[in-house]
């Protein structure tokens, strides 16, 4: 029961730990290619 319990515990923690390291992750892409990816949009329209 409690290696069940620990197993699920840490899934859990990973999963969302590993979010949190995808969100970061994502946003600071976005942030870094931020000129380039405005003046792409604005060619788009």
């Amino acid at each position: 029961m409690l290696r069940r319990t620990l197993f699920w515990a840490h899934l859990a923690a990973g999963i969302v730990a590993g979010s949190v390291v995808l969100v970061m992750s994502v946003t600071g892409t976005l942030l870094t290619y931020e000129k380039q990816i405005l003046a792409w949009t604005e060619r788009i329209r």
